[in-house]
């Protein structure tokens, strides 16, 4: 062979070289179209802090089944929150789950709670719906939800019984402890990936503290951009609790304080900041309708590190709309 054709025979191999390494890179690419909503934290850079991450949250989590008897139908037009279970709120996208808390005297148990009203689900069922999710396998038997990290934030909404049920929620932690992230700092993806990250709105000396002031004293919130920010001192580490929970205020008035949120508040490594689209009044259902559909519309544009937002009666576009708006990490 002589050296012009060895010369074109090195070229043809240098080129197949390049050609294979820009395919292999064009496979490796992905968009969040070709994503699931059951495992869309796969794509998120394991680096990340979970502060740092635009997480889908659901308010009032468990207020789903307002109970039965008479007056059910009337007290659930104003307590009712979400329409999915928690498993199928977990499945369509959402990663933050915000719980309330009572003591049932007579079951000596924790209960779901709106408020004054009763649910018809226990705490004991919220985990049994989260274990179940973060131990899906396919039809192979590997895991696939092994990659998500679920938020749970509890709140007791009823005083009186606070030791009985922190002394009730570390006896469940403690019976499956290899799924739970108790520690008081902010993790990063690769530290929580099929755990439970443990957030409280009560005084107690393990997991994330994320209580704010309650915000329901303004039926129309004085300020530019309107929330309210808590220093917390961590495990060897400080970090900021930022949140916007205006509740009783007009749905016109909440979209204004959650928009500016929006266009003029970030999260960070150690800025944990929490954004509701929930609001109390008499027609829960029309206003989530209205509020979600303006968060829908292709104007309302979703920054990274625009933080956890929480919303009522979610869907599974709504989890999509904020999870997109993270920045996707090639597989």
């Amino acid at each position: 062979m002589n050296k012009f054709s060895m010369g074109w025979g090195k070229l043809l191999l240098i080129l197949f070289v390049m050609l294979f390494s820009v395919v292999t890179k064009v496979k490796a690419a992905i968009s969040w179209n070709e994503v699931g909503d059951y495992n869309w934290m796969r794509y998120i850079d394991s680096n990340m802090r979970i502060s740092q991450i635009n997480i889908p949250g659901s308010h009032d989590s468990g207020a789903i089944d307002m109970g039965k008897g008479e007056g059910s139908f009337l007290i659930s037009l104003f307590t009712k929150t979400q329409d999915l279970t928690i498993f199928d709120q977990l499945i369509q996208g959402t990663r933050y789950l915000d719980i309330r808390l009572a003591w049932d005297v007579a079951k000596r148990d924790v209960i779901i709670v709106h408020g004054v009203i009763n649910t018809s689900i226990t705490f004991a069922d919220v985990l049994n719906d989260i274990y179940y999710f973060l131990s899906l396998k396919d039809n192979n038997g590997q895991r696939i939800t092994d990659s998500e990290a679920i938020v749970l934030s509890l709140k007791i909404d009823r005083s009186g019984h606070d030791n009985e049920i922190i002394s009730r929620v570390m006896e469940y932690i403690s019976q499956n402890p290899t799924y739970w992230f108790t520690n008081r700092y902010i993790p990063t993806l690769a530290e929580v990936r099929g755990k439970i990250v443990l957030a409280t709105r009560f005084t107690s000396n393990f997991g994330l503290s994320v209580d704010w002031n309650d915000m329901g004293e303004a039926n129309r919130p004085q300020c530019n951009v309107c929330y309210k920010e808590r220093g917390v001192q961590g495990l060897n580490s400080f970090y900021n609790v930022v949140a916007q929970d205006y509740y009783s205020i007009s749905p016109e008035n909440k979209w204004n304080v959650f928009s500016g949120v929006l266009a003029n508040l970030k999260s960070s490594a150690n800025t944990i900041l929490i954004n509701f689209l929930s609001i109390s009044n008499l027609d829960m259902v029309g206003t989530a309708r209205s509020l979600n559909n303006k968060l829908l519309n292709v104007n309302t544009q979703i920054r990274p590190e625009n933080g956890w937002i929480i919303v009522d009666f979610t869907r599974a576009e709504i989890a999509r709309k904020i999870y997109r708006s993270n920045i996707i990490s090639s597989y």
